[in-house]
């Protein structure tokens, strides 16, 4: 067993020479390597049109400017290639067929001859009319854009036709939009330490070894929660929670109640009936009903919405 091996150039060495593959590794594979040994993940940056796929007039389709990382299909040793496209550009869309629809599919794609003739495109795939019809094959050095539903006899595409499929991907450290971690639309594979972004939820998660995704932990302490289900009648405490905290971070305090309703009685002194918030003994909120009122309200909850704080443990409205 050698005491040391030579791997090979870095990027930009004196005197060196380089090709495609060692640019696709050394450059594309770091800055967007997923949980798969050297391999790349594939998706468009959400940045620029993000190669958003919209109808066009007639059978035709228009493709938004943008950036993409595709992942060479050759191997997970052989990198990814790095695409931009620069102004829009309208795809045709075949004559449809006068029985059945089918399914077409915009992706990009690269074509590596390793000549000067290698290129990427922006093509659709046209599918099989069926009853029931199937989302044509990937090809090879390929990311999926969009499904398009063409009906039977259609002479025109229409936004409600558009399925989006893409997969977008950020650089290491950056943050990844996904429409919904649950969704079979959603095949990402995560390295550890990655953020991503879930549109379904507005929610951040993040991914662990082993490509589990579990949210990460925003406060220095665990929110707390009491409830309470039966009526209360006369004075007492109705919940109470106890939070330890670092003395500096900002308590958000929500409450909601069902209803107050005063029987007269002068339970609270000038007040028939009461409910009073407090933060470590003392009251930083107070709904009353006036005694003799005979009446009752309704249920209510912390103003706005927002909550009410304590910040380092001086009351604020």
């Amino acid at each position: 067993m050698p005491a040391s091996v030579s791997i090979g150039y870095a990027l930009w060495m004196d005197g060196a020479t380089f090709n495609g593959l060692l640019g696709r590794q050394a450059h594309i594979a770091a800055g967007f390597l997923n949980g798969n040994l050297a391999q790349v993940t594939s998706g468009v940056m959400p940045s620029g049109g993000s190669l958003a796929v919209s109808n066009g007039s007639g059978m035709s389709v228009i493709v938004g400017t943008g950036y993409a990382v595709i992942a060479s299909s050759a191997g997970s040793t052989f990198g990814g290639y790095s695409c931009a496209s620069m102004t829009t550009q309208a795809l045709a869309i075949a004559t449809a067929d006068l029985v059945n629809p089918r399914i077409d599919l915009v992706c990009a794609t690269v074509i590596d001859l390793g000549t000067s003739g290698s290129s990427w495109e922006l093509q659709v795939i046209t599918g099989i009319p069926a009853g029931s019809p199937s989302v044509p094959a990937t090809p090879s050095n390929s990311l999926p854009l969009c499904q398009v539903l063409v009906p039977a006899n259609a002479t025109s595409i229409v936004a409600g036709d558009l399925t989006d499929v893409r997969t977008f991907v950020a650089a290491q450290g950056g943050i990844v939009p996904v429409r919904d971690l649950a969704a079979s639309l959603t095949p990402l594979t995560g390295y550890h330490g990655m953020y991503v972004h879930d549109r379904s939820t507005s929610r951040f998660a993040r991914y662990e070894f082993g490509n589990t995704v579990v949210q990460p932990v925003l406060l220095p302490f665990t929110p707390q929660l009491a409830t309470k289900t039966t009526t209360l009648s006369g004075s007492g405490t109705v919940c109470s929670v106890t939070v330890t905290t670092d003395g500096n971070t900002d308590l958000e305090i929500h409450i909601s109640w069902p209803g107050l309703y005063c029987n007269n009685s002068a339970a609270f002194g000038a007040y028939g009936a009461g409910l009073k918030v407090e933060v470590d003994g003392s009251p930083i909120r107070e709904v009353d009903i006036p005694a003799g009122s005979n009446t009752a309200t309704l249920g209510g909850g912390s103003p706005d919405g927002r909550g009410w704080a304590r910040p380092h443990h001086q009351v604020r409205h």
